[in-house]
């Protein structure tokens, strides 16, 4: 589910022949004035849906994705009718119903050639009902499962038709973008099998603390006792501390796939291969032995829903299927837990220890699968546990999300206090297994203009992360000594970038001019339709080794009257920004900040910059 504007067209950016000169609102009205066109909009369109939670518009609307099956067979041609959809309890009236088929998809177009040191973040896709992504989850996956995920993925991959729209990430520290969508199933098989492209092992999987006893002193000293209550209290901090790690990783390249499949149209199915991931930390059966039990538990649930709700904005249906395959019980060896057995107080340690650690396995597992159940709630999609056929979990998977039925309807309250509204959809006739996303969490109330935003863009410029499609630019990129850039403004004197004191020469001045489109902003309406569009743009330049060398930041308010805003939708909101960065091979990231509906674009350029 997402909520939709009314204007869910967005008109693509392209560059003229003419350099982006314009830094400031003045400088548009002053170019305009003149005569002298500085930038311009191709007819070229790019389709997209509202990327996010509540656009500020009159005709908001809730679409939801509603997946029908019996008996696991997709159900078709089911009567707009039949259907009734209810928000909080209340039912709503259905404003426009359609049912997607899956067909045959055109291949993947590249986009029309931009001129030189020209670059855009609008998403490449296949035009299809529905778009498959494949994530390989190395950070909470053992390496043995890992190596079964992938033998299954590639020979299920081999049967697949060509024209199935596949997009392949992989998670390990950080979300890599291994595979950009295609429709050639080879292209997968080849990034799969590239050893350099897999997920590796995780670098905070939980392992107990066989490597640690106590010394002969501590023994010695007749604290036994009291050494095996140290010793159950450090495994327990150190297992949650690599939990909190983990959660806080696999929720930060959950926002990422959301933002990066924002703006695209239409259903992605996320299929997740992933080996744990739990709600919370509940202590094992000999917790209350702990000193200090409240420090080892967690809860999650919050920071889940709201990536989930995250993934739903942006029709993404999550497909979890968890990489352990049919779980036994052959974790819990008489190794893994020989210190904890030779620290027991009474002479039954191996016998307590190993009811105690099976009692614990049972509460993780259960606690992973209930949160892959959630997540798959919450989108509209559906889990896979306890199945060792995982091509066949990947087959079900794409049928399900390859037929399904859009819903919308107009929310009820106009309230967006950011609180959940739930949802519920039923079908007379029939019985029906419905899969669709839970609910939707209205936008929050309006924060204080200078609020921070730290997350979001920290998170959209990190090094190798995925482009974010929730705002759309295009950003040309020359040197300061370019005859376009010397031919416009005087640049202003002084260091460009918070870091660039600390940069060794050469140091070279680059100008990123960004053309914003306007279609894809919050702008808030005031009673006499006069709007307010804020932006703030990011740079940031990283080493080819991931260091970051400079960043720059800067923000533009803009109150635009109806009919200034009519324009700024045809032709863009123009920004300029400039950082100094230093020789060799650089990395720079762009990202374009919408304030008011907390959406973000971004991209990664890379550049050769010269000693002199």
């Amino acid at each position: 589910m997402r909520l939709l504007s009314i204007a869910s067209s967005v008109v693509g950016l392209r560059q003229s022949r003419r350099p982006i000169v314009s830094t400031t609102f003045l400088a548009i009205l002053l170019t305009m004035a003149l005569g002298t066109p500085r930038t311009a909009i191709s007819q070229d369109t790019v389709p997209m849906g509202s990327p996010m939670v509540l656009l500020h518009s009159e005709t908001n609307r809730v679409l939801v994705d509603i997946s029908v099956t019996n008996k696991g067979q997709p159900v078709r041609g089911i009567e707009k009718s039949r259907f009734h959809i209810f928000e909080d309890g209340k039912e709503q009236p259905v404003l426009s119903f359609e049912e997607q088929k899956l067909g045959i998809t055109a291949p993947v177009a590249p986009h029309a050639a931009l001129p030189p040191n020209v670059y855009n973040n609008a998403p490449q896709y296949p035009p299809a009902t529905a778009v498959n992504v494949l994530l390989l989850d190395g950070l909470n996956t053992p390496v043995q499962d890992q190596m079964q995920v992938r033998k299954q993925m590639i020979a299920y991959l081999g049967k697949i038709a060509p024209g199935t729209p596949l997009v392949l990430f992989t998670l390990s520290s950080r979300l890599r973008l291994v595979q950009g969508f295609t429709q050639d199933p080879t292209a997968i098989v080849k990034a799969v099998n590239n050893p350099q492209e897999a997920a590796g092992p995780s670098p905070v999987m939980d392992t107990t603390m066989e490597e640690v006893s106590p010394s002969k002193e501590m023994i010695a000293a007749g604290a036994l006792a009291r050494v095996a209550e140290m010793m159950r209290q450090f495994e327990a901090e150190n297992s949650s501390f690599k939990t909190d790690m983990r959660m806080t990783i696999t929720l930060q390249a959950l926002r990422e796939l959301a933002r990066y499949l924002g703006g695209i149209p239409g259903r992605k199915n996320l299929i997740w291969f992933s080996g744990s991931f739990p709600v919370s930390i509940i202590p094992d059966p000999n917790a209350l032995m702990l000193p200090d039990p409240s420090s080892v538990m967690r809860v999650y649930e919050p920071q889940i829903r709201a990536a989930t709700a995250m993934l739903a904005s942006a029709r993404v249906a999550m497909y979890p299927i968890d990489a352990r395959g049919l779980l036994g019980l052959s974790i819990l060896s008489a190794e893994k837990h020989r210190f904890s057995n030779e620290l027991s107080p009474n002479g039954n340690g191996q016998l307590e220890n190993l009811g105690a650690a099976t009692g614990q396995f049972v509460s993780d597992i259960a606690s992973d699968h209930e949160t892959m159940r959630q997540v798959a709630r919450e989108t509209g999609g559906r889990a896979y546990i306890n199945t060792n056929d995982f091509g066949e979990s990947i087959a079900q998977a794409l049928a399900d999300g390859a037929h399904y039925y859009t819903v919308s309807y107009a929310p009820p309250s106009k309230l967006k206090d950011g609180t959940y509204h739930h949802i519920k959809v039923e079908i007379d006739g029939g019985s029906y297994s419905l899969s669709y996303r839970g609910g939707y969490f209205a936008e929050e109330a309006k924060k204080p203009a200078n609020a921070p935003e730290n997350t979001l863009i920290m998170e959209a410029t990190q090094f190798g992360a995925p482009p974010a499609t929730q705002v759309l630019f295009e950003s040309r990129v020359l040197p300061a000594d370019a005859p376009d850039i010397v031919a416009g403004p005087k640049l202003a004197d002084g260091p460009a970038g918070s870091l660039a004191a600390n940069l060794k020469p050469p140091v070279k001045r680059y100008v990123v001019d960004s053309l914003v489109n306007t279609r894809t902003l919050a702008c808030d309406a005031d009673p006499k339709g006069t709007r307010q569009c804020q932006l703030e743009v990011t740079l940031v330049g990283y080493a080819a080794d991931g260091k970051r060398l400079n960043f720059a930041d800067r923000g533009l308010t803009l109150k635009l009257s109806p009919e200034l805003y009519q324009r700024r939708l045809e032709t863009g909101i123009p920004l300029r920004t400039v950082i100094d960065l230093p020789s060799g091979k650089i990395f720079l990231h762009i990202a374009v900040r919408d304030v008011a509906g907390s959406h973000i674009g971004s991209t990664e350029i890379p550049l050769q910059i010269a000693g002199k």
